[in-house]
């Protein structure tokens, strides 16, 4: 009698998603007309037009130089990747001069 009681359990459990399932089932699909077999149609054939592409037009720039009163500074070419050391031996990375300071204490440097 017990193992009876399990059977119907556990196809109790068993039905419930099936039914779920099947209640949430998709929508019916659209009905589609077949077209008539007498009514024939051709397809329009259109004639292939030659088209040509112009080439590409290089112009030669002017190679740009600074003031004759100005230097430019060293700058990296990406202070994401620029790391230096304070004198206290502590890392820094980024722009030594910039406006906002951000302090990140790590254990894995």
């Amino acid at each position: 009698m017990a193992l009876r009681k399990h059977y119907l359990l556990l196809f109790g459990l068993l039905l419930i998603p099936v039914l779920l399932l099947s209640a949430c089932g998709g929508k019916e699909a659209p009905a589609v007309s077949t077209p008539n077999a007498g009514a024939e149609t051709t397809p329009e054939q259109v004639a292939a037009t030659p088209t040509t592409v112009a080439p590409p037009v290089l112009q030669a720039s002017e190679p740009t130089t600074a003031p004759p009163g100005e230097t430019s500074a060293q700058v990296p070419a990406s202070w994401r990747n620029y790391e230096t050391r304070t004198a206290e031996g502590y890392y820094e990375r980024g722009n030594p001069e910039a406006a906002i300071l951000i302090l990140d204490y790590s254990d894995f440097l």
